[in-house]
């Protein structure tokens, strides 16, 4: 699961991932992982969709999340059937020295009870950030940790007093992963430089024959979306702590045409 790649020979990289090794990483990161349930501490810490003194820096990752959160809406899934958000900035650490646990960025929900693991990636000027590859196994390596305890999740889902969360039913299916990025950061990879193309190399087509072996042998579903928002899409409210958006986002999955000439339009 290690995410800490140089983007100069990605397609090499990708394709040099033992899958079997890394398919009985994830299974057996489902056996030991953290659960915050064994320490009596909630997954559901509370969140207001306003943001902390700490986030009101240039976390801009935090920032989107949060305001996808308070749309509160339905988005399409590429499958069929629809989703929804049920958490932001999702925890997952049992104890302080968990390492290398993060929180998952959005957790959602499908229309048939599927819990989702949203990894979600916003471009900026000359910083693309992580690689497509490294976001998908970030979120490989987060739905594991939510499957192990999925038990006490779907318990605190269950009995959960906030208004979204009513009528709501969680299989113990595996979770959903999905790589959200904005439109910016998917053309960023998608596009790239003849000089920068030819460090890199023709990642698209491993990269999508590593998620397709992933699905099939740990039985999970992996969706990649287009987050169509400008850069000025968001506002923060007169108390300059709610991130909102001046208008519902467009959101749709990635078209790979050919599987390897991604099409960024809806």
């Amino acid at each position: 699961f290690n995410k800490n790649w140089s983007a100069t020979g990605l397609a090499e990289t990708i394709a040099g991932i033992d899958r079997d090794v890394l398919c009985h990483e994830y299974r057996v990161l489902k056996q030991c992982a953290p659960q915050r349930s064994d320490r009596g501490k909630p997954y559901f810490v509370g969140h207001s969709g306003k943001l902390s003194e700490r986030q009101r820096s240039n976390r801009f990752e935090e920032h989107l999340a949060i305001a996808l959160w308070n749309l509160n809406e339905c988005w399409s899934q590429p499958g069929g059937g629809w989703f929804s958000i049920l958490d932001y900035q999702f925890p997952l650490k049992a104890r302080q020295s968990d390492r290398g646990i993060g929180k998952v960025d959005l957790l959602g929900i499908t229309d048939q009870g599927q819990l989702m693991v949203i990894e979600l990636k916003r471009g900026g000027r000359n910083n693309v950030g992580e690689n497509p590859a490294a976001a998908l196994l970030q979120g490989l390596r987060y739905a594991a940790i939510v499957e192990a305890d999925s038990k006490a999740i779907i318990t605190e889902v269950e009995n959960h007093p906030g208004d979204r969360f009513k009528d709501v039913n969680v299989t113990d299916a595996p979770p959903v992963i999905q790589v959200l990025a904005t439109k910016s950061w998917w053309s960023t990879w998608f596009n790239l430089g003849a000089s920068t193309r030819r460090k890199v190399g023709d990642w698209e087509m491993e990269f999508l024959n590593l998620a397709g072996y992933i699905e099939i042998e740990l039985g999970v579903t992996i969706d990649f979306m287009v987050l169509d928002s400008g850069p000025d899409s968001m506002t923060f409210g007169t108390d300059g702590r709610t991130p909102h958006f001046r208008q519902v986002p467009a959101l749709y999955p990635v078209a790979w045409a050919d599987h390897s000439a991604p099409d960024l339009l809806p």
